[in-house]
């Protein structure tokens, strides 16, 4: 980040370069600052592209073709080209955005009413000056992130949509008939009113199968983060275009000024609330955009519905920034790629600088990795070498039948320890949602 860039508040060079870990990952300027995130879940995004702004994952008989979570738009009849699709989504994306950050700051100094800070305030930078604590607008700093979830589930599921809908040389399908397909979650349940019970059993079943050959088509494509990707033009395209799209989208929420929009409204009410008329100290959020699941992966796809890159309905999306797992209602297969090809998916400048408060990509590598050749990755990734793309990593050593021992006799493999987001977890510590996500990401070599 440039000091003096895009920042409403000043910050000298000393303070931004002072910087510290919130729990995880997270930037936060040490002793001076406050942080609170929200999420985005992006393949919810492509859900409410598909689905006229309603979320597939109820839709059935109750609540029939799923619940509305934003503006309605277009039947997918009539979206008749992938820019059109695209068009739509970056509608979606920016009214989810300022919602959700409007909803973090309508309520800000709450906290401070019923769980106030007395013992911490005094030894963060600003609370003593001000008079006001943690949670009151005490610090001098007030963080502000959202992460953007589920990139790498996004990106395969946008390709997938794009070859298997709208190519002329690869398309297999309807955009309406994927979407009864995702509704019906590639045919694992099939249900009314998107399939006649009086029909009878064969015309289901045929439905069954349609749908099934359907989803092995999804799963063959190229997934981002792999080694096959970062030679697909397409994908990378893809991966600039939605980079770009959320930096520019952020930038446009959290910096357009237009004093009709409530979240303005909003943060200008808590200027005049905050800003210490003695001092002239002036009260602004420091927005900082990232990617992080955390352990959250398997929580945020219990919201998802089947997605297009073959993801089953409710099964995890990928973690954190890192490429997606093999479905885990199929056997433990991770691809394997060269590492030093495959960061090259993640070289964008949306993805190096504007992640600001981190996309942490998680590599699996086999116990036999070469120390030398570690080494040589992490030099090369601290100092942005060959086009090795992120702007956080971390390494997580363990062979495929490691985990699958641990999960046999965990008795045996309780120093087996995994990256999860900022922290490691004890991998037989872990419920098995968790612990089959693992067995799945992808490995890395040379």
């Amino acid at each position: 980040m440039k000091a003096g860039s895009k920042l409403s508040v000043p910050m000298p060079l000393s303070d931004a370069r002072d910087y510290g870990c919130d729990g995880c990952y997270e930037p936060m300027i040490g002793g001076k600052s406050e942080f609170a995130f929200t999420y985005i879940p992006l393949p919810q995004i492509i859900e409410l592209t598909m689905n006229q702004g309603t979320l597939y994952a109820q839709s059935g008989p109750n609540f029939l073709k799923g619940q509305a979570a934003s503006f309605t738009t277009p039947h997918p009849n009539t979206i008749t080209t992938f820019e059109k699709f695209k068009e739509i989504f970056a509608k979606h994306l920016k009214i989810k955005l300022e919602g959700n950050l409007f909803g973090v700051i309508q309520n800000y100094g709450n906290i401070w009413k019923y769980c106030p800070t007395p013992l911490l305030s005094p030894v963060v930078g600003g609370c003593l000056e001000t008079g006001r604590d943690l949670y009151n607008g005490g610090s001098q700093y007030h963080i502000l992130s959202c992460m953007f979830v589920g990139f790498s589930t996004c990106i395969d599921s946008l390709y997938a949509i794009k070859k298997m809908c709208f190519e002329d040389a690869t398309a297999v399908v309807s955009l309406s008939e994927l979407l009864v397909c995702l509704k019906c979650d590639w045919g694992f349940q099939l249900q009314e009113p998107f399939v006649d019970d009086i029909a009878g059993p064969i015309r289901t079943k045929e439905r069954k199968d349609q749908f099934g050959v359907l989803r092995q088509h999804a799963l063959s494509f190229e997934k981002f983060g792999t080694e096959a990707a970062a030679d697909n033009a397409e994908i990378r395209e893809l991966v600039a275009w939605l980079s770009d799209l959320i930096i520019e989208t952020f930038d446009d929420v959290v910096y357009n000024q237009d004093e009709d929009r409530p979240f303005v409204k909003k943060l200008k009410e808590l200027r005049e609330k905050y800003t210490d008329p003695e001092t002239n100290t002036p009260f602004e959020f420091l927005f900082t955009p990232g990617s992080g699941t955390f352990e959250g992966y398997v929580g945020w796809g219990l919201s998802c519905g089947a997605s297009a890159d073959g993801r089953r309905e409710s099964m995890p999306i990928a973690s954190d920034f890192s490429p997606s797992p093999t479905a885990q209602d199929l056997a433990p297969n991770p691809p394997y790629s060269d590492v030093f090809k495959a960061l090259q998916n993640w070289d964008h400048p949306s993805i190096n600088k504007g992640f600001s408060c981190g996309a942490e990509i998680d590599l699996n590598v086999a116990e036999d990795f070469p120390l030398d050749d570690l080494i040589r990755l992490i030099y090369k990734f601290s100092h942005q070498e060959g086009s090795i793309g992120g702007n956080l990593l971390t390494v997580t050593c363990a062979d495929e039948k490691t985990y699958e021992l641990a999960t046999m006799f965990p008795e045996k493999y309780g120093l087996l320890r995994v990256r999860m987001g900022g922290w490691t977890e004890f991998f037989t510590a872990m419920f098995d949602a968790h612990q089959e996500q693992h067995r799945r990401r992808p490995y890395f070599a040379v």
